[in-house]
């Protein structure tokens, strides 16, 4: 079975927790680069430390909720955190040392080989498997493909900035 959470939607519930990975993965990275809290290392590392732990339980809510696109999502939402951290100078690991461009593109190199290695080993056998039986867009006609493009466009005039969200006590017509 898959894990859910208080959700009835597996995907629902991988959604909410494939947003807050960056921020787990993004926090011990801030915490161990700011020199600031560097003053008393021991702090920094338990701190970073309780970030890791966060950051794998919330993946681990992913894979287990056999969400296809939340597995796919947090892999992609891993690999730009890692670009972004090589990338800007402020939050860089390199900001006070001259790196020479291609150990920058080793590094990246480096990492992405690390995530496309979890895509192959990080999966549980039932991910593998929803994977392997992606859905068939032969169960919805045409005609029901046409009424799915019409509320969408609708719902994209009525609520054109922010999206309709959840509203309680309206419904719509």
């Amino acid at each position: 079975t898959a894990a859910l959470g208080t959700y009835r939607n597996r995907d629902h519930f991988a959604a909410l927790l494939e947003m807050a990975l960056p921020f787990a993965a993004a926090y011990p990275i801030a915490v161990l680069c700011d020199r600031a809290r560097l003053e008393s290392p021991i702090r920094a590392v338990i701190k970073s430390g309780i970030g890791i732990a966060f950051f794998v339980l919330l993946f681990s809510g992913v894979i287990l909720s056999l969400s296809r696109g939340a597995f796919l999502a947090s892999l992609a939402g891993i690999l730009v955190m890692v670009v972004m951290l090589f990338s800007v100078r402020p939050w860089s690991p390199f900001r006070e040392r001259t790196v020479r461009p291609w150990l920058r593109w080793a590094g990246l190199a480096a990492v992405s080989v690390v995530v496309l290695a979890g895509f192959l080993y990080l999966p549980t056998d039932s991910l593998v498997d929803r994977f392997a039986t992606l859905p068939r867009t032969e169960s919805l006609s045409g005609e029901m493909r046409v009424q799915i493009w019409k509320d969408t466009t609708r719902l994209i005039r009525d609520y054109p900035l922010f999206g309709c969200g959840v509203e309680i006590g309206r419904a719509h017509v």
